[in-house]
């Protein structure tokens, strides 16, 4: 017999509690039937952890798989579990991720959304249509990244409209409030000219109020 097995056998909950931690990072699908059992623990403890124990084995070995009949199949998730999630999301197929679009909790659509964004696969349209006020600019920013990093160019209006922070109802953790144009517009100038930037940088030179785009294209002409 394993010596995991012995400990997830132990008397005390406390070793049986720390075994399943120790396959939290080291389990395989091998250690399920283990895992499984201990989700009928006595010790309520226990079977909290053989829960995040199988979750976290599934979704180390099969996230597509994980996600679709986990995540999506359920209604609401919690914010640990989008956390665990996004530590494997470069490995959930696309197609299970367009299925996340639909989906009744706005943090799961949100996640999908900003994945999509970043391998640009989803559209100015398609962000519209998810009307997100709580995660919508964190979307449109990885959407602008993605598309800058690319060589695509956009004017700074665009992205200073489209990232505009939303007024929120209530804090969420998961999402950044503090999304802004600035580290957008900082790469989008980084595709300009010499040229270009200088006449940027010389906007508003003679008017009272300054172009907020000044100061960012003087930092990408000092660097």
């Amino acid at each position: 017999r394993a010596p995991i097995e012995a400990l997830g056998e132990h008397d005390e909950a406390d070793t049986r509690k720390a075994s399943l931690e120790y396959l939290v990072t080291k389990g395989t699908s091998k250690d399920l039937h283990l895992v499984e059992k201990m989700r009928g623990d006595s010790n309520s403890d226990v079977r909290a952890q053989a829960e995040m124990t199988r979750n976290a084995i599934l979704l180390r070995e099969e996230p597509s798989e994980f996600f679709e009949n986990s995540v999506l199949a359920s209604p609401w998730i919690s914010d640990d579990g989008m956390r665990s999630v996004q530590a494997h999301v470069s490995r959930i197929r696309t197609e299970v991720l367009r299925k996340g679009l639909l989906h009744p909790d706005t943090k799961v659509k949100v996640f999908v959304a900003k994945e999509l964004a970043a391998r640009g696969l989803i559209t100015v349209e398609e962000i519209k249509e998810l009307k997100s006020g709580e995660g919508s600019s964190e979307v449109f920013r990885a959407y602008f990244l993605k598309a800058i990093a690319d060589g695509q160019r956009f004017t700074s209006q665009e992205i200073r409209e489209l990232l505009k922070p939303k007024a929120l109802l209530f804090r969420n953790p998961f999402y950044d409030e503090n999304a802004h144009a600035t580290d957008v517009l900082k790469e989008l100038f980084k595709l300009y000219t010499y040229e270009e930037l200088i006449a940027v940088a010389e906007i508003g030179s003679d008017d009272e109020t300054e172009s907020d785009d000044v100061a960012i294209a003087y930092g990408v002409l000092a660097e």
